[in-house]
Formats: C-alpha cells, sequence, structure tokens
C-alpha cells in the first residue's frame, strides 16, 4: 500500500480472477499432466509489472502528481504493446486499464483524453 504526504493510502481494486485462470490454462496438445510453466510464469510476470505500473500510476494520482501518473501508464501501455502479442491474453488485460483509467482524477485532461483513446483502440481490436 503507497501513502501521499497526507498519510491518506490508496490502492487499485481491480479484478485479477480471469487474468489469473488465463496464466493457468495448460496450451500444451499433449496429455500429459505437467503444468505449462513456461508460458503461465511468463504471462504472470507480464501481469505483475504491468499492475505494478498501473499501482505507480494510482498513487501518483492519489499524490497529484500528473506527469508521473502519465509515464507510469505509458510505461504500461509499452509493456502491454510489446509484451502480450496473444489478443486473447490482451483483451483480458483491458480491464485493468479501464479500472485505473477511471480512477484517476489529477490527470491533464489531454493526457487522460490521449490514454482514453489509447485504451479505446485496443480495445476495439
Amino acid at each position: 500500500m503507497l501513502r501521499c504526504n497526507a498519510g491518506e493510502s490508496k490502492s487499485l481494486a481491480n479484478s485479477e480472477a480471469s487474468v489469473w485462470e488465463m496464466a493457468l490454462i495448460d496450451d500444451d496438445d499433449d496429455d500429459d499432466d505437467e503444468p505449462c510453466t513456461w508460458s503461465a510464469n511468463w504471462l504472470m510476470s507480464v501481469c505483475r509489472a504491468l499492475r505494478l505500473f498501473l499501482q505507480g500510476a494510482q498513487a501518483a494520482n492519489d499524490c497529484e502528481e500528473d506527469k508521473i501518473c502519465y509515464e507510469f501508464l505509458s510505461q504500461a501501455f509499452i509493456l502491454y504493446e510489446d509484451e502480450v502479442s496473444d489478443s486473447k491474453d490482451q483483451m483480458e488485460l483491458i480491464p485493468l486499464f479501464i479500472g485505473t483509467l477511471c480512477n484517476l482524477t489529477h490527470l491533464d485532461p489531454e493526457d487522460y483524453d490521449t490514454l482514453v483513446t489509447n485504451t479505446t483502440k485496443h480495445a476495439a481490436r
């Protein structure tokens, strides 16, 4: 939990259930009982990094640091675009962006519009 100067604590509350379930699916076509470890671990690492960027953005917003907030969100989009290539995986992660953007209150309106447009573009794919 991150704290602002005023001592007010905030956390990013988004549902991760579908992302966790998606990461644990075994995509192997063979009939062995061994779980899919490499792709699940990789996807979990990407999800964790993405959530850290989004939580950082929310904390920066709560502390009224709009430029830092925008930078965290930009880095989250870069990670999303570069590391998540499967469209199903991308669609599972869109709600994390939407949930974060809905909670922002101190972001410059022009920056906010840019981020909303980018999120909408990805959601429409």
